[in-house]
């Protein structure tokens, strides 16, 4: 709309067939969506809000694991092409859920987050399968990724930066592992996610650990 004499012009969007309470917040997907890839996490809900919220933040798809093996929610495609990521989560998706992101833009910021969470015990949460996976890591330090990696089994981990993946090669040489360690200059904070490559599952805990 533009003012009556030229000098304002001011953009509104029309949402059609929503009521206004069932939009989903700016925040229900966490982090920053750039033009290719992304790591999100997601506030929990329906798959149904999920699509909502991810189109919101001009997301065209997004990529849970499972096994080891990405399962795809394509926004706007037919029911049967997402049927397996619906199954997953056919009791909805969990609180803090992360989640691989595709978008063609344009791109968004994080929006503001609650208080972080306390400190998890294990450097590592998430399902470790044989493939790809999604993790937060709570170790904090880049030195400590390395030993993290070892008692999970994990062969590289992937952290995204302006839509492209950046990885990181537990035993590498330094200079293989620059770009990661130059997103980090003061350490991973901790709940950030990665993408993990495993090639099978983690070593069996000895007693007592």
């Amino acid at each position: 709309m533009t003012s009556p004499d030229g000098s304002r012009e001011r953009v509104y969007r029309l949402l059609l067939g929503e009521e206004e309470g069932d939009v989903p917040a700016a925040d229900c997907l966490g982090g920053a969506v750039a033009v290719g890839f992304s790591l999100l996490t997601y506030a929990g809900g329906s798959v149904e809000d999920l699509g909502r919220c991810a189109a919101r933040r001009h997301v065209a798809t997004l990529y849970a694991t499972h096994g080891g093996a990405f399962v795809p929610y394509i926004l706007g495609a037919p029911a049967f092409v997402n049927r397996d990521f619906a199954t997953l989560y056919g009791a909805g998706v969990p609180p803090d859920a992360a989640l691989r992101a595709k978008s063609g833009g344009p791109a968004s910021p994080s929006p503001t987050g609650g208080p972080d969470e306390p400190p998890w015990p294990e450097c590592l949460r998430g399902e470790i399968a044989e493939g790809f996976n999604l993790v937060r890591y709570e170790g904090r330090s880049l030195e400590r990724l390395e030993p993290c990696a070892r008692e999970r089994n994990i062969t590289a981990f992937y952290a995204t930066r302006g839509g492209a993946f950046v990885a990181y090669i537990p035993g590498a040489p330094a200079l293989v592992n620059r770009d990661f360690a130059g997103l980090y200059p003061d350490g991973i904070p901790s709940g950030s996610y990665l993408l993990a490559k495993s090639d099978g599952p983690p070593p069996a805990r000895t007693a007592g650990r």
